[in-house]
């Protein structure tokens, strides 16, 4: 036997020890999170919100927990059936987790996402085939991702396109991971909301912006739109996916997250991109999206529309109540 090889063999059972331990010690890690986002949960002091769709502030209360056993509030709109999460923590509460808890509650730990990258950017080839279905092409095109994450979907788009793409991600680490491989490439490292994200990203600039999954996350979504317009060039061409609320599959309470504020059909996400300037082109929904089967996209294009404010109170109220029985 080669030396290699014998002393290959004789660190096995220290390897194998080594991986025990470390997983004993993400599980401890994983819990005492847990504890500290319950903590600060609980105590944030949780304000009322309006609905951001029609304004008004009358809503019946649907649901008071989410998947990890939290006490999150779940409100449908007596007046136009748009669902979202109320009252909500102030922002402060939200920058802390997402800057310390939310990779771990959402993923398990701060690493398992990496892991997760290649089966990300399989659904992302899948959705940038669905768009270059819809005869969209981004070859010299300038694009922006608004929330990209550690890029698995820019990868998926300069991989099918010769474009040039710009980002905006609010967290540090996911930016240092981003920079690695996008040297031409501005990340700007603040969030969608914040006073940086309107002053420093060019106006008018951008061909294509694509958002997935993102949307639902902002306390504001009004300017998330108000941004992704405000960045296109006239005439230039949006995808915004989201968590769709008429996915059968659903499961309660695994439907309701602390993370996820908004709860978007198509008629909704239509009306509050419309208030923007987006006019609805085409939908993708399901397996051809960015998150299988319960993702709904929408195409939009930078164009003037109107569409009525949408009335899906009974509706909504039908679906939610097929899923918490």
């Amino acid at each position: 036997m080669k030396i290699k090889t014998a002393i290959y063999f004789l660190k096995l059972p220290f390897i194998n020890v080594k991986i025990f331990f470390r997983k004993i010690f993400y599980k401890i890690k994983n819990i005492y999170i847990f504890k500290m986002v319950f903590k600060q949960w609980t105590e944030s002091t949780k304000i009322n919100v309006a609905c951001p769709i029609c304004s008004s502030d009358k809503s019946q209360n649907v649901s008071s927990l989410d998947r990890h056993g939290l006490c999150v509030k779940t409100d449908i709109c007596r007046s136009c059936g748009f669902v979202f999460t109320n009252p909500q923590p102030p922002t402060s509460f939200y920058e802390k987790f997402y800057r310390k808890y939310y990779w771990v509650l959402y993923f398990g730990s701060e690493t398992n996402h990496k892991n997760l990258i290649p089966y990300w950017r399989h659904q992302a080839d899948r959705l940038v085939n669905s768009l270059a279905d819809l005869k969209i092409c981004l070859n010299d095109k300038n694009v922006f991702e608004v929330g990209c994450g550690p890029g698995y979907t820019i990868q998926s788009l300069i991989s099918r396109w010769n474009c040039q793409i710009d980002a905006l991600e609010p967290s540090e680490s996911e930016c240092k991971l981003l920079r690695s491989f996008l040297c031409n490439s501005k990340i700007f490292n603040f969030t969608i909301e914040s006073a940086n994200a309107s002053e420093i990203v060019p106006r008018n600039y951008y061909d294509f912006v694509i958002s997935t999954h993102v949307i639902e996350h902002v306390q504001n979504p009004n300017i998330a739109f108000q941004f992704i317009s405000s960045i296109l060039k006239n005439s230039g061409f949006a995808y915004i996916e989201v968590p769709d609320l008429s996915y059968s599959g659903w499961k309660y309470p695994h439907i309701f997250h602390i993370a996820h504020l908004w709860h978007f059909t198509e008629a909704n996400l239509t009306y509050m991109a419309a208030k923007h300037g987006l006019q609805k082109l085409s939908v993708i929904r399901g397996k051809n999206s960015c998150i299988k089967n319960s993702g709904i996209g929408i195409l939009f294009k930078k164009d003037s529309s109107h569409v009525e404010l949408p009335n899906e109170f009974n509706k909504n109220l039908e679906i939610l109540k097929s899923i918490i029985k």
